[in-house]
């Protein structure tokens, strides 16, 4: 994919990448079993996602109880692509 902002150029990101995605499955189950004894608060909550994000984003509101913003104009960097949507969704939840 194409990095106009070269935000995947940096040493470091590749790195934190790697390691979110090899730790993923594991902090998961530690948060289902979490979940299990200590449930969230009753705040709002409020997921953003890019047009495309759309189907995975709606489950994990879905999962926290919260409601779905989506970035029509986003790609899959909502806050370099469509940053006014973040700030919509935070203005109207306060």
């Amino acid at each position: 994919m194409p990095d106009p902002h070269e935000v995947y150029r940096m040493g470091k990101v590749p790195a934190a990448v790697a390691g979110e995605w090899l730790a993923r499955r594991a902090m998961a189950a530690d948060l289902c079993r979490i979940r299990q004894d200590k449930p969230l608060p009753g705040v709002p909550v409020t997921v953003v996602a890019a047009a495309g994000d759309a189907s995975c984003a709606g489950r994990v509101a879905a999962e926290l109880g919260g409601r779905l913003v989506r970035a029509p104009r986003a790609r899959r960097l909502v806050h370099l692509h469509d940053p006014g949507v973040i700030v919509e969704a935070v203005l109207s939840t306060a």
